[in-house]
């Protein structure tokens, strides 16, 4: 098994940078820019992998390793800026980025603290089938995109 979960994360690992170059080439042959194909085709891309391990461990039962899944991905990618500081050897990375990538950066922490608060103050409640938080992360994150794609 430990073998098997290896070779996944390698494959994975291979898959990133094909989905990056692949971003890459996308967003200059459509003149979209990276910032939008970034936070929209390369953050599903990479994105998957969760799903998948999210959606499996429901299926499982495993309701605590799925929500850990997502928050400790999410704590994850955003300790990314580390690597990404020490491979940028032109000075702060943070230089380097659009102003408009503080605002995917403020998208992420609304949805963060939205779905703690429904964390922390469960409701029955549903508003199509899902949850008030998961209903508003839905609203937040499809309007933050919006306005993101406007600011490019």
């Amino acid at each position: 098994m430990i073998a098997m979960f290896a070779l996944a994360s390698f494959a994975i690992l291979i898959g990133g940078y094909l989905v990056a170059k692949s971003g890459e080439a996308i967003a200059n042959q459509t003149g979209t820019g990276q910032g939008i194909v970034g936070a929209t085709l390369v953050a599903l891309a990479t994105s998957l992998p969760e799903v998948s391990t999210t959606y499996s461990a429901v299926r499982f039962g495993a309701y605590s390793m799925a929500a850990a899944n997502i928050l400790g991905t999410n704590s994850l990618e955003i300790a990314l800026f580390l690597p990404a500081e020490l491979a940028y050897r032109e000075g702060p990375i943070f230089d380097a980025l659009q102003p408009s990538a503080a605002f995917l950066g403020t998208i992420g922490v609304i949805v963060t603290c939205l779905y703690l608060c429904g964390i922390l103050e469960r409701r029955d409640r549903t508003i199509l089938g899902m949850g008030v938080d998961s209903f508003a992360v839905l609203i937040a994150y499809l309007g933050g995109l919006s306005i993101y794609w406007t600011l490019q």
